[in-house]
């Protein structure tokens, strides 16, 4: 049997050629890719700037509604707390009833929570707030 032989004639030099040009593509190829990956490495970091300074003025917008609500929020709570305050020794006192204990310890708990709430705001506020800040009252 004869080795496979063929009829088509092999040119060194257009192989390089065609080499070379294969090569010209895929580095094209490559090249349109890092661009795309730069274009959307840049996308993602404008987006990101966008969403973060969305985020700062919605809760910029709610600091300034629970700052304006301040002086309100804190003087209903502090009304309760001093209320239970002062009427705690006066029922202590003064009431006989049945169930005295237990309206004594709901007036201490509706003190305490409302002394409670009044500081929960305010550390609200300040976790909330654009820069520190100290409370005058």
């Amino acid at each position: 049997m004869e080795p496979h032989r063929t009829n088509v004639i092999i040119f060194p030099k257009v192989r390089e050629v065609a080499e070379a040009a294969e090569r010209a593509k895929q580095e094209a190829k490559e090249r349109g890719h890092a661009k795309r990956a730069r274009l959307s490495a840049g996308a993602k970091q404008a987006a990101a700037t966008i969403g973060t300074g969305a985020l700062a003025t919605v809760l910029y917008l709610v600091f300034l509604i629970l700052w304006w609500l301040r002086g309100p929020v804190r003087f209903l709570l502090g009304l309760a707390s001093f209320a239970s305050l002062i009427t705690l020794p006066i029922m202590w006192l003064g009431l006989d009833s049945a169930n005295k204990t237990h309206i004594m310890l709901s007036v201490t708990g509706v003190g305490l929570g409302a002394s409670a709430l009044m500081w929960f705001y305010d550390a609200l506020l300040m976790r909330l707030a654009p820069e520190p800040i100290l409370f005058s009252t």
